[in-house]
């Protein structure tokens, strides 16, 4: 453990020298024996070991799409002297460099300028397995089975948490260990290479921790994370195993999840969070405890890939604390996007439990069996629903519950539609202007003749209930105007209802 210390006291410099002379090199061996097509993608772009080894995240060669520059940084204006090496997309550098030479025309005499010094340019391996090798899935072999993925995951620990021997990659590959229960002050993680490590049971504190650019950590292991009694800017962690995660006592802005699948916050308590970002994750669920968690605004990128129901819990979760705050608006907007992914969960075919049993594999083998043989499928149906009408009587049939399921799916979808569960009234402004000129055409065809602005002025009085208008002899359309009365008093009085709404929070 002491050694540990001592390798966390070191400069980012000495510290990124460390790792390149200790454990990267054996991770770019392991990258070699699994990965398919590395050494071909390596030799296709001109990505040694040694620039692999020469960057500050290693990472960076893996993430992203499009064509990326690797390369050298000079910034005479930033706290740190030496060189940046990182990578970003194309475009990104060409701008960043033409931003320097113009920042170059106004420095005089012996200042230094900014310096680039270009490595290489390449696709990052994943996208150009996909792109180039058609390869969305590719397999690790290991003891007892096989690991089918699209990236790197974590897939076996040894030890606990507090006391963590090994956090392996696919389950063969253990990152070096740099935590086991250390706390460690927060500008420690400032510019240091923390990918592909094992950083469980870590605890990152300290008051006034400034700081100007992120610290972004990829591909590592935090198992009980804890950030206690921290004020710092700028952590960003992207495609990390976080379980288990404590925020305590922080005030922290611009902290970022990005792809961290299956990731989970146990606790935020008494801590400020701003520009809050989860992108393509939901690691607050409904276990975790949210007590004077004050997070004014966050930002949720949304991804098919997430389950309606992980976005219905998430969004319930944000409405409750920005409740406890007194944030109106934002409880309104969590609150309407908590019922819309409640409805989309409970009305899929495949989340329906009501519905699960019209799936079952009878029906499946039979459509084989039968083939195109319309006649034999329409047999079975018939008997399906005569056996369903039987049980009908015992309410054990799923016939019924399916008609039920789907009578519930269509009142949320109308009420979703309609006025946003509450939320949009403006929508309900809008149906009212659809009903008034829907009605006004029916009039202005069978009574007033084709003069549409006396039947707008007609539907106008009949929407509202104030009375018949200029209509004298309405008994032909005295069914049409009864329907029209009657949806002008439900709509008015669930904009009403509406506008009472906004007021709960």
């Amino acid at each position: 453990m002491e050694d540990i210390k001592e390798i966390w006291q070191q400069t980012p410099e000495a510290f990124n020298d460390w790792r390149r002379k200790n454990d990267i090199p054996l991770l770019i061996g392991f990258f070699k024996e699994v990965l398919p097509h590395f050494e071909e993608w390596q030799t296709q772009f001109s990505v040694t070991d040694e620039l692999i080894l020469k960057s500050n995240q290693t990472s960076e060669f893996f993430i992203g799409s499009g064509l990326h520059t690797f390369y050298s940084y000079f910034n005479p204006w930033h706290w740190n002297e030496g060189a940046e090496i990182c990578a970003s997309p194309e475009k990104d550098f060409e701008g960043r460099k033409e931003w320097a030479d113009r920042s170059n025309k106004s420095i005089t005499g012996d200042r230094k300028k900014f310096e680039y010094t270009v490595f290489t340019s390449f696709i990052p391996y994943f996208h150009w397995l996909k792109t180039e090798k058609n390869i969305n899935k590719f397999r690790v072999k290991r003891d007892g089975s096989d690991v089918h993925a699209d990236d790197f995951v974590y897939s076996h620990w040894s030890g606990t948490p507090q006391v963590s021997y090994a956090s392996k990659i696919f389950g063969r590959h253990a990152v070096v260990n740099l935590a086991s229960g250390l706390e460690i002050l927060g500008h420690l993680i400032r510019g240091k290479n923390l990918d592909f490590a094992n950083l469980d049971a870590l605890t990152i504190t300290g008051r006034r921790m400034g700081g100007t650019t992120f610290s972004k950590i990829r591909y590592s292991s935090f198992r009980d994370l804890m950030l206690k009694n921290l004020d710092m800017p700028f952590i960003e962690l992207e495609r990390c195993h976080i379980s288990n995660m404590n925020i305590v006592n922080c005030q922290i802005q611009d902290l970022h999840f990005i792809c961290n699948h299956n990731a989970s916050i146990s606790r935020i308590y008494n801590s400020r969070l701003t520009h809050l970002e989860f992108d393509n994750c939901t690691p607050i669920r409904t276990s975790t405890d949210l007590n004077r968690a004050d997070m004014p605004d966050f930002k949720f990128t949304n991804h098919k890939s997430l389950k309606h129901d992980d976005k219905r819990n998430f969004y319930s979760k944000m409405r409750r604390a920005a409740q406890e705050f007194g944030y109106s608006y934002q409880a309104q907007e969590n609150y309407y996007l908590e019922r819309k992914y409640q409805m989309l969960f409970q009305t899929s075919l495949q989340n329906t439990r009501e519905c699960y049993d019209l799936c079952d594999h009878e029906a499946i083998l039979i459509f084989k069996r039968n083939g195109l043989r319309i006649d034999k499928h329409i047999r079975y149906f018939w008997r399906r629903i005569r056996r369903e009408l039987r049980a009908y009587a015992k309410r054990e049939g799923v016939f019924t519950a399916h008609i039920s399921a789907r009578f519930k799916a269509l009142v949320q979808w109308l009420d979703f539609l309609i006025w946003g569960f509450g939320e949009r009234p403006w929508r309900i402004v809008l149906c009212g202007f659809i009903n008034i000129l829907f009605f006004a055409g029916i009039y202005s065809h069978f009574y007033f003749k084709n003069n549409f602005y006396e039947a707008i002025t007609h539907s106008v009085y009949v929407f509202t209930t104030i009375g018949y208008g200029s209509l004298t002899d309405a008994s032909n359309l005295q069914y049409v105007i009864a329907i029209q009365a009657l949806s002008g008093v439900v709509l008015l009085g669930l904009f009403l209802s509406s506008l009472v709404n906004k007021v709960r929070y």
